[in-house]
Parts: C-alpha cells; structure tokens; sequence
C-alpha cells in the first residue's frame, strides 16, 4: 500500500480532488478559528476562511499522503463527516444562515468543539494505521490534539 501518489495521476473531477477540498476546509476552518478567538468579528474571520480555503496546495499534499494510509472508501468516510463539520462551522459567521442568527456564545462553542472532533477524526487514522507517517498530517494531528486538551 505504500505507492507514490502525485497530483498528475488524479482527474480534476476524481475523488482525491474532493479529498483535498476537505482538506482545504480543515485548514480554512482552523485559521477562521483561530481569527474569532482572537478577534470576535465575524465578517474577518469569514474573510479568512474563504481566503485559507482558496490555498489549497497544502491541503492537497495532505490529503493524497492520507489516500495512501487510509483505505479509500474509509478516508471517504471520515471526510464527509469532516467536510460537514467544517461547513457547519463556516456557516455560524454568515450573518443569517438558513434563517438561523448564531450568537457569539454559539461560535465560542462551535470553536470549541472543532479541534476536538478533528482531533476525533484524525484519531481514527492512527487507530486504523497504527500511526500517521506523513510530517504535515502528523503536526496537523498533534495541533488539533494540543488545542482540545489546552481548552
């Protein structure tokens, strides 16, 4: 199972590219995270999020190294419920999302639940792999992991 995987053998439309959209949503939900905690101001940290979410170079080069760990129909899993997670978080800055107004007592708690249930999903990896080979899934577990336990 440990083949090279490199961007050039995926079609555009194929699944690894909605792996690395998961990914890219991982990065922009951490980094919009990461602004409201520091700032509380829901137009910024939406700012952020779009714009963490239009660099997904990284994100892409995590997630083919997780294709290679993860069985695929598994990693498929564990994305949807990530991209889920990701999206809803999104969604609490819009000023009106789906009629719903989200307090900031809402997005503190929303901030707080996102590292753990990263932390959760990654988790799930290792239990399947034994551990994370990849250095940038790897630091990106360790960061969910730090978060969730310094709350």
């Amino acid at each position: 199972m440990n083949r090279q995987i490199s961007s050039e053998n995926f079609p555009e439309n194929s699944s690894e590219s909605n792996f690395s959209n998961t990914a890219a949503l991982v990065r922009a939900a951490l980094a919009a995270r990461s602004s409201w905690l520091s700032q509380c101001d829901r137009s910024k940290a939406s700012v952020v999020f779009a714009a963490a979410q239009a660099q997904p170079q990284r994100a892409h080069a995590i997630a083919l190294t997780a294709k290679v760990i993860v069985p695929e129909d598994v990693l498929k899993l564990l994305l949807i419920r990530v991209d889920n997670i990701c999206t809803n978080f999104s969604e609490m800055f819009d000023a009106q999302a789906d009629g719903v107004k989200y307090g900031d007592g809402d997005i503190d708690a929303a901030c707080k639940a996102l590292p753990v249930l990263l932390d959760h999903e990654l988790d799930r990896i290792v239990t399947l792999n034994g551990s994370i080979p990849s250095p940038a899934l790897s630091s990106l577990h360790e960061r969910a992991k730090h978060i969730a336990v310094s709350q």
